[in-house]
């Protein structure tokens, strides 16, 4: 059948009522996929073209003459040749059906044969008649099974359950008479090994009891049933068990069609349990407005993975890198944290740390803010200045031209233009011809052709060329210093740079500031802010020639150090010196010379150096290359970095001083051998220290040439010159790209000039004494200090006070911290205790988050009165704000740390014990604080250990009961420290406090405080200081010590025991 034929049955099919939506279903499972317009896709419907080409199918249809029509003969013996199995099943029994109805075929006559080749009939005997009458007839008992059919066929029409019923049971009752007939004629069940089914159920309830992801339990249901095709019964059989709730997930849509593995994994997700997710669309959308207030765009690009929802995760360090992208960053100018305090919108969707961990999900956009240094000034203007102000203007040229004429800009094309520069030009182009192009539209509409053409075109056209010229120049610049750049990084590279040049790119480097060490005194750090190194960085890359005929690119970096502090052209011209000899640069080829454009490399005394002591002496080409204007970073300012304070200098800070010139020397060299030991095979490293003497030369040689001017190029070469050739001949190639001179050479002379006094090379100095370098006193010697003590001794200081510290007022530090961490805890179970059952329900009104921590803390039932006050009285947005004071106040976190969990366990066993007022209260507290800490089981552990926790009976005599002041003492050095808690607020005025040597009397004016206390030393009140805490409940009252009553108390002690 040719493809013509094929594709006319292909459409018929398609367009058949019973054919077409089977076979679309057909080629759907076969190919999925789903198209946008139309039922199929392309392949698809490419494989329904090679199902029908591939397939005999001319049985089933047949082509009328004339017309060319193609007619379906049989739709259900089509479909079962495509592999429709239903249809299959159909035709099967139709065509039973038919066998069965049919008569019984008449044998046909046998031809007559003659006598004598007829061979000779043998004769029946009463053995082959029985055989022939045990034989099932035809007739009769055959047309009743074609009416069971047929029947059966009827009713399984209307009721398909019935059917399959009789069948299993006619089945079943054959299996019985016949045994063994069930497998012949079920002879499609899938036989499979019972041994690795067997196992295979046997991994599936290890995982089950394992708690392993029940996606991967999921997975291999799918595949065991081989893709839902077996019966769940049948898997039951031969050992691989699945519940019916499994059973059920495993038929729904989620596993239809191969799931992918995002979607099961998000139907995990759905299935497990805990509180709902707080992101959402809104959610997002608020964080998004919130972020876009405080960034500006960074100028730096950030790899992020793109999620579902189209918002930028981190990117992933593993698996499937498919979803990745590079996206603009967006620079963040304020903190997360200080974004979250300072809006209260944010406080109310969530906590701090969720919403750090929103950040890091959706926003990986958003990173931290920095800096833009060293910043090319001619390119800021052009971004914050030129492009707004072009913006503008031809924002108000258009409404000018179309106030006048409506229809102006109507054949003006808004197309994506690369930059400001060309949509100016296009702009200005098209103001220019419209006069001219639309002359009869102009004439037609009826405006004021004056006043378009004279005083809103002509002006509009001489604001965009001006703007038009602007834009241009400030991209030209941009452009050249891109050229330059990309020439530089092609020269790097061993396909850019011939085999006999050498490229070298140096710079001056930030001063190094002296001294620095392990410890910096103040001293020192004043002496930084005179004391400076120069430092001229170079980096030179020449070809290396290998044994045979192979040759390596080699990369030298070279470090020369001086204690001249002028970066001057001169100075510049005698470091290069240094670097031709030291790095023993090669004099075959190109030399070629790439810096940034300072005044002490573009400058006439250096092209004098380059063009007559370089090229000349050495009889060598020589390129001399510039970067652009202020754009003139390079590999060398990495090197920098590298050999700087935070890298090799500092860690040799770290170890030992660097305290002069030979001290940073051995810095450099030390950082140097360690890079090359880590990589033989990197780049070499050579650091010198140069000195150019004292003073300057006494002549000056200048590169002079009539209209020329050196700030307006960035290439120059001077050929090698010839033998007998008094100067080399130099071309202006302007850009470094440029191979061959496109004018001729250059007319140029060289100027001496003499200096008429010598001037002496800048040096840094140090004032004053360094004293990092002297050598410590000696005993008897007299210093500055010596004699302030002299002046000073007979003022002494007050008792006790040492110079350093002792190791018991260490001790007693640390005990004091300790001390104050525990009355803090005390004072909060003081404040959970007191606790009404109105700031209780205020507080489970707010939620769960903050139903863990609000009854916890000093400020919390305050500010949830607060709220409860405001939203009685109808004030609903001040109460939100109290109650966002309260989030901000403890981050609805405190619970979920372990102090906070030993504390929970601690008032627990109070609450059990009876030592509360609310122990209920307290007790339900505590136990959501375990529970959001460790869980439901450790928790129920820990709680059932603490109730069996056999307390001594003392403990709980000593503790203090509810209403009643609690009383600590503790020994200090000098002093007896009082601690006094009470439940009641207290008043200074009307409490009295009296000491009589050991015995303490408390009393108050109201009677509600009152009682007496052993000290263990004597003290006296004449200058006890007494302090009471904010909530007015604790005291604390410090008694110095009486040295008199203690000795007294000494001698009865000593009395008495003799």
């Amino acid at each position: 059948m040719d493809a013509a034929a094929v594709s006319r049955l292909q459409k018929t099919l398609l367009q058949h009522p019973q054919v077409g939506p089977r076979l679309k279903a057909l080629a759907q499972r076969a190919v999925p996929g789903k198209a946008k317009f139309a039922d199929l896709t392309k392949e698809q419907q490419r494989w329904i073209f090679n199902a029908l080409k591939n397939k005999s199918l001319k049985e089933h249809y047949h082509l009328e003459e004339g017309s060319g029509n193609i007619v379906v003969k049989s739709a259900l013996g089509l479909l079962a040749v495509l592999g429709d199995e239903q249809a299959a099943a159909s035709s099967v029994v139709d065509q039973a059906v038919v066998a069965a109805e049919a008569p019984a075929p008449k044998a046909s006559p046998a031809p007559e044969e003659s006598r004598a080749s007829a061979p000779r009939k043998r004769k029946m005997t009463a053995s082959t008649s029985r055989k022939k009458r045990a034989q099932p007839a035809l007739g009769k008992r055959c047309s009743a099974a074609a009416d069971l059919a047929r029947r059966v066929l009827h009713h399984g029409r209307q009721q398909r359950g019935l059917v399959s019923k009789l069948l299993k049971k006619l089945v079943a009752r054959v299996d019985t008479t016949f045994p063994g007939m069930k497998q012949e004629l079920l002879r499609d069940e899938p036989v499979v090994d019972n041994v690795i089914v067997r196992t295979l159920g046997k991994l599936r309830e290890e995982a089950t009891q394992r708690g392993f992801q029940s996606i991967a339990i999921a997975d291999l249901d799918f595949v065991m049933s081989n893709e839902r095709t077996w019966p769940r019964s049948f898997l039951q059989k031969h050992g691989y068990c699945i519940g019916r709730r499994a059973w059920r997930t495993l038929q729904g849509e989620r596993f239809q069609g191969g799931a992918t593995a995002e979607s099961r994994r998000l139907w995990e997700r759905s299935r497990q349990g805990g509180a709902p997710s707080k992101v959402s669309a809104a959610t997002l959308a608020v964080t998004r407005a919130v972020l876009e207030r405080n960034s500006k765009p960074g100028s730096k690009v950030a790899s992020v993975h793109q999620n579902a929802d189209g918002s930028f995760g981190r990117a992933r360090p593993r698996g499937d890198q498919a979803d990745e992208r590079v996206v603009p960053g967006q620079s963040l100018l304020a903190t997360p944290a200080r974004m979250w305090s300072e809006n209260e919108e944010l406080q109310s969707l969530f906590s701090r740390t969720s919403f750090y961990k929103v950040l890091k999900k959706h926003f990986a956009d958003f990173r931290e803010g920095h800096r833009d240094t060293d910043v090319c000034s001619h390119c800021q203007c052009y971004w914050r200045h030129l492009v707004p102000r072009f913006h503008q203007d031809w924002a108000t040229v258009h409404n000018d031209l179309k106030s006048v004429y409506p229809n102006y800009f109507d054949h003006f094309n808004p197309s994506n233009f690369a930059d400001c520069g060309e949509e100016a030009d296009a702009a200005c182009k098209y103001i220019n011809s419209h006069c001219a192009r639309y002359r009869e539209e102009r004439e037609r509409s009826g405006c004021d052709r004056l006043q378009l053409h004279t005083f809103t075109e002509a002006p509009a056209l001489v604001l965009l060329r001006g703007h038009r010229s602007l834009l241009r120049s400030y991209l030209w610049h941009m452009l050249s210093a891109r050229r330059q750049q990309e020439c530089l990084k092609k020269l790097m590279t061993p396909e850019g740079l011939p085999l006999e040049d050498s490229l070298l790119v140096f710079d001056w480097r930030e001063k190094i500031r002296l001294p620095v060490g392990p410890q910096e005194t103040g001293d020192m750090w004043h002496a930084q802010q005179k004391y400076a190194i120069s430092c001229f960085g170079c980096c030179v890359f020449q070809w290396e020639q290998l044994p045979g005929d192979e040759a390596k690119m080699r990369q030298t970096y070279l470090m020369l150090i001086s204690e001249i502090r002028e970066q001057t052209a001169e100075a510049s011209n005698l470091m290069l010196e240094q670097v031709l000899a030291m790095a023993n640069v090669s004099r075959a080829g190109c030399l070629h010379f790439f810096s940034d454009c300072g005044p002490h490399f573009r400058s006439a005394e250096s092209l004098h150096h380059r063009v007559m002591q370089v090229c000349f002496q050495r009889k060598q080409t020589v390129r001399v290359n510039f970067l652009g204007e202020q754009h003139g970073k390079s590999l060398l300012d990495g090197a920098f970095g590298t050999t700087g304070m935070h890298g090799w200098l500092g860690r040799y800070a770290l170890k030992k001083p660097i305290h002069s010139l030979d001290h940073l020397l051995t810095a450099f060299k030390a950082g140097a051998d360690e890079a090359m030991a880590l990589d033989p095979e990197g780049p070499r490293w050579l650091c010198e220290k140069v000195d150019f003497g004292t003073h300057r030369a006494s002549e000056v040689g200048l590169f002079v040439s009539t209209g020329f001017k050196i700030t307006r190029t960035y290439c120059m070469m001077a050929l090698k010159p010839a033998s007998r050739a008094k100067k080399p001949v130099v071309h202006n190639l302007v850009f470094s790209d440029i191979a061959i001179p496109a004018e001729g050479a250059m007319s140029y002379q060289i100027q001496m000039h003499t200096r008429e006094e010598p001037l002496e090379w800048k040096r840094s100095y140090l004032e004053g004494e360094k004293t990092w370098e002297l050598e410590p006193p000696n005993p008897g010697d007299t210093t500055q200090l010596c004699r302030k003590h002299e002046s000073q001794k007979a003022r002494p200081p007050p008792d006790g006070l040492r110079p350093v510290k002792t190791f018991h007022e260490r001790v007693q530090s640390k005990a004091r911290r300790a001390a104050r961490d525990k009355a803090l805890v005390e004072d909060r179970m003081l404040s959970l205790a007191s606790a009404e059952g109105k700031l209780e329900a205020a507080a489970q009104r707010l939620g769960i988050a903050l139903q863990r921590v609000l009854l916890g803390s000093l400020a919390m039932p305050a500010q949830v009165a607060v709220g409860c006050c405001q939203l009685e009285l109808g004030a609903f947005s001040e109460a939100a704000r109290s109650f966002g004071r309260c989030c901000w106040l403890l981050e609805a976190l405190a619970p979920f740390n372990s102090y906070h969990a030993r504390w929970a366990l601690d008032a627990f066993c109070a609450a059990s014990l009876g030592k509360l007022p609310t122990a209920e209260s307290y007790g339900a507290y505590a136990r959501k604080v375990l529970l959001a800490h460790c869980g439901s089981a450790p928790a129920a552990e820990l709680m059932a250990r603490r109730r069996g926790l056999q307390l001594p009976k003392a403990e709980e005599s000593e503790a203090p009961l509810p209403g009643e002041p609690e009383v600590t003492c503790e020994l200090l050095e000098d002093a007896v420290e009082l601690c006094l808690k009470a439940t009641e607020p207290l008043e200074l005025r009307a409490l009295e406090i009296a000491v009589s040597g050991c015995l303490l009397d408390l009393r108050g004016a109201g009677g509600g405080v009152g009682g007496r206390l052993l000290l263990p030393l004597p003290a006296h009140v004449g200058e006890a200081k007494v302090r009471l805490a904010k909530d007015r409940r604790s005291l604390r009252a410090k008694f110095p010590r009486d040295e008199k009553g203690e000795k007294r108390c000494v001698s009865r002690a000593r009395h008495s025991e003799g």
